[in-house]
């Protein structure tokens, strides 16, 4: 039976950390066999690294964050609200005196 081994490392590359992620397959019950690189995930994202790995198991994405210190940010939500609540908004001038503007022009009826 096939059995699942993932290894996760950070490299610098251009002075950005980059998200290495190998997903091995080995044979428990066959002693001597070296372990087999099935899958690996590169990226500058952790979760698009697993990704293109191949990992899809939260328990295992976790595990792989624990050993490599990183810690799951949970989403917050900011309310934005406007520095002058009374501030009008008005429309441009040429849609207020639409005949000003006509008569700039020539087109105006007298």
């Amino acid at each position: 039976m096939t059995k699942q081994k993932y290894v996760a490392s950070v490299k610098e590359i251009n002075g950005q950390a980059h998200f290495i992620i190998k997903r091995y397959s080995y044979f428990p019950e066959l002693a001597g066999v070296p372990e087999v690189l099935d899958a690996m995930g590169m990226h500058k994202d952790f979760m698009k690294a697993c990704a293109l790995a191949g990992v899809e198991e939260n328990q295992v994405i976790d595990d792989l964050m624990a050993a490599l210190g990183l810690v799951r940010e949970s989403g917050k939500v900011v309310r934005v609200y406007h520095a002058n609540h009374d501030l009008e908004i008005k429309p441009h001038p040429i849609f207020r005196f639409p005949q000003t503007w006509l008569a700039k022009l020539r087109w105006a009826h007298a």
